[in-house]
């Protein structure tokens, strides 16, 4: 297609080559070839995982010095890390429009999570 094809039916403003959103940890690694030869990483296996964004990175690398079993000590480090999980599934609720009473669970991946509602459906019925 030509680029006057594009303008003409794309809204004023609109770029059909934008740069990336947010920066992402690796997006400059550089691999080796065969031949020796060092080129930019292109990653092509985004189905089971994605790129960290930096910012998120930024944000676990100021956390690590607090790890600790979630809900499971009494100490300080234990505080901090449950209250930052528990913050956390405030505020994904917020952000799916979830109500007051609504429950958050992490699961480790979609089969998990899947499982874990199949699990909580009475037998015989269908969803």
């Amino acid at each position: 297609m030509s680029t006057s094809f594009l303008s003409a039916i794309l809204p004023a403003g609109f770029r059909t080559a934008a740069a990336p959103l947010r920066e992402v940890v690796g997006a400059d690694l550089s691999v080796p070839l065969v031949s020796g030869r060092r080129v930019r990483f292109a990653n092509l296996d985004y189905a089971a995982s994605a790129p960290a964004l930096a910012e998120v990175a930024g944000h676990l690398q100021e956390l690590l010095p607090y790890c600790a079993s979630v809900h499971r000590g009494a100490g300080y480090t234990a505080q901090v890390s449950t209250a930052v999980y528990e913050k956390a599934r405030h505020t994904l609720r917020l952000f799916a429009g979830g109500r007051e009473d609504d429950q958050v669970i992490f699961t480790r991946n979609t089969t998990d999570a899947l499982n874990l509602l199949a699990g909580c459906v009475p037998g015989g019925e269908v969803l």
